[in-house]
């Protein structure tokens, strides 16, 4: 289960409860939680206070804990991430690594604080959503089986690739020339899906094209009926037929 800051900044406290006991339950059933630090002060409206209460309880709920550091930083005042990793660990969090922008990310192993600097790339294109490619790709190589330093690697391949592109999702063609993860997913049988051997109909992808081939929204003008609808001068003309006015 994967949730961030912005998340937790839309919940009343009575919702965070809810959550709370929903992380819970799946934690107890081996289910794995990541928690993106995410911060942003004016979905907190400026509650310095509950946005530091909120973060403390659900770090501690976190498997694996995927902080920014100039959010702790913003947050808390963390002169370094060596700070933010000792603060984290006293709240609770299980795993921890800290991204850090350009400067790369630095991953709690083992009891020590490894650094590992960002991949080696050209001038970037466009930043939007090298922190969300980052989780996404260290989180599939953990559970593949990989190891915190190594699927760190795979988070800065990712992120890499995805500054090089502009938007928010890179071309499927850009993908290729990164680390293959060749492991088995490491999931417990119960939250296995079994859809999840096939896309989904409104993402397949087109023959003619690298992106995902959409279907458009369903509304009240596109939504599928048993008989199509007709112009009024078009419509098929019905044939009455009589029925007996009596029993037999």
């Amino acid at each position: 289960i994967y949730l961030s800051g912005v998340t937790l900044s839309l919940y009343s406290e009575r919702g965070l409860d809810r959550l709370a006991g929903a992380l819970q339950a799946a934690r107890g059933r081996d289910g794995r939680v990541v928690v993106d630090s995410n911060y942003r002060p004016v979905g907190w409206q400026g509650d310095t206070a509950r946005a530091r209460t909120t973060f403390e309880r659900f770090w501690g709920l976190a498997d694996i804990a995927l902080p920014s550091f100039d959010d702790e930083h913003g947050l808390w005042g963390d002169a370094d991430p060596s700070a933010t990793a000792d603060r984290l660990r006293g709240f609770g969090a299980g795993e921890i690594c800290i991204k850090d922008g350009g400067r790369g990310a630095h991953v709690l192993d083992e009891g020590r604080l490894v650094h590992l600097a960002t991949a080696a790339r050209s001038e970037p294109v466009d930043t939007t959503a090298a922190g969300d490619a980052f989780n996404a790709a260290y989180v599939h190589a953990r559970l593949a089986g990989a190891g915190p330093v190594a699927a760190a690697r795979h988070g800065h391949a990712l992120a890499a690739s995805v500054l090089q592109h502009p938007g928010a999702i890179a071309r499927r063609s850009a993908m290729t020339a990164l680390p293959a993860i060749t492991c088995r997913l490491n999931v417990p049988d119960s939250f296995r899906c079994p859809l999840a051997r096939r896309p989904p109909q409104h993402a397949r992808v087109s023959p003619r094209s690298d992106r995902p081939r959409c279907r458009p929204p369903v509304s009240a003008t596109n939504r599928p009926h048993k008989r199509r609808w007709q112009a009024p001068g078009n419509r098929p003309r019905f044939r009455a037929v009589s029925r007996p006015s009596g029993r037999t």
